[in-house]
């Protein structure tokens, strides 16, 4: 029996372990950047590898019907938190602060779980309740934080459409705008309208960059001609 309860026990007491390794490991590195990155990416990875498993048996066992239910990527969920100057960009701050609460809150509960130790655990891993919770609650805000900013090309589009908003809330229509019962005109069709011509001159803009860039190759060659030298030859100086 006791082999049993070890086995069923051992994927949790992994997870304690690593969780605390990357924990402390993670706070070195805030205080000696110097450290080496390889004990940083060997940490992360088995924190990777063992809260991966948690949330496998998360989602296929329940307590009281409760379950994980949510998409789970730890290794994508670390990515938006490393995403460079979150901290500052408030449409990134307002979703990423959420989800790295829901990371420490989780990292919390596996901290005083790994100093109780896992006698004090339950060894179906489900009904550790404090953690089933914090890992549902994380992963609820991962698949939020990761819709709106999971690549540089969604982050760039939430940017752009929050710029928008921020010309609307910094003109006249302010009080119109944050009024629920008033904003309807403006939310479908002042916005929309809003950000089709900012697209359009952002398209513009980049036309005229690509045109630019064609002047500016074409006037470079016209030079290399007139010196009497070949492209080729250029291209193997520099």
């Amino acid at each position: 029996m006791a082999g049993i309860h070890s086995a069923a026990m051992q994927p949790l007491v992994n997870l304690m372990e690593s969780n605390r390794n990357f924990y402390n490991f993670r706070n070195m590195q805030k205080k000696d950047p110097s450290v080496p990155e390889f004990r940083f990416v060997a940490l992360r990875e088995k924190y990777i590898t063992d809260m991966t498993e948690i949330c496998r048996i998360l989602t296929a066992f329940d307590v009281k019907g409760v379950c994980l239910q949510d998409t789970y990527d730890i290794r994508q969920m670390l990515f938006l938190m490393d995403i460079k100057d979150w901290q500052t960009c408030p449409p990134l701050y307002f979703y990423l602060h959420k989800l790295e609460n829901a990371f420490n809150k989780t990292t919390k509960t596996l901290l005083e779980m790994h100093k109780k130790g896992p006698l004090r655990c339950h060894y179906f891993i489900e009904r550790n309740t404090q953690l089933q919770t914090d890992v549902i609650a994380m992963t609820k805000q991962f698949v939020v934080s990761n819709w709106l900013a999971g690549d540089a090309l969604k982050q760039d589009q939430f940017k752009f459409i929050y710029k928008i908003h921020e010309i609307v809330f910094g003109s006249a229509l302010k009080d119109t705008y944050l009024d629920a019962k008033k904003n309807k005109v403006i939310l479908e069709e002042v916005i929309p309208e809003l950000t089709v011509f900012k697209a359009m001159l952002l398209i513009r803009d980049i036309d005229n960059k690509k045109q630019e860039d064609i002047v500016k190759e074409a006037e470079k060659a016209a030079q290399r001609a007139e010196m009497g030298i070949e492209v080729e030859e250029e291209d193997y100086r520099s």
